[in-house]
């Protein structure tokens, strides 16, 4: 049996018709698709963490990451954002 402390982590599935967000990983060669997340920190919890790793992800565009933060933080009771094509060169 291994020595090594457990991780937990957390996962962010965000979709809208019929459509998932994915960030792009490259290790080494590989490269592969994952939804956001990451780890969770001692004493955060699981929300938290999940708006944490939403914003620390790849950069992203449209840059939607402040008003996805703001959804998670009203646990979907706040206005409708519209989130579409808001990213201008």
């Amino acid at each position: 049996m291994s020595e090594r402390a457990i991780r937990i982590r957390v996962g962010v599935l965000i979709w809208r018709d019929g459509e998932v967000l994915l960030v792009r990983h490259e290790k080494g060669a590989r490269s592969y698709w994952l939804v956001p997340g990451g780890g969770v920190d001692a004493g955060e919890t699981m929300a938290a963490a999940g708006a944490r790793e939403v914003l620390e992800e790849l950069e992203m565009y449209p840059p939607i990451g402040t008003e996805l933060l703001a959804c998670c933080r009203e646990e979907g009771s706040g206005a409708v954002r519209v989130l579409g094509n808001t990213w201008r060169p």
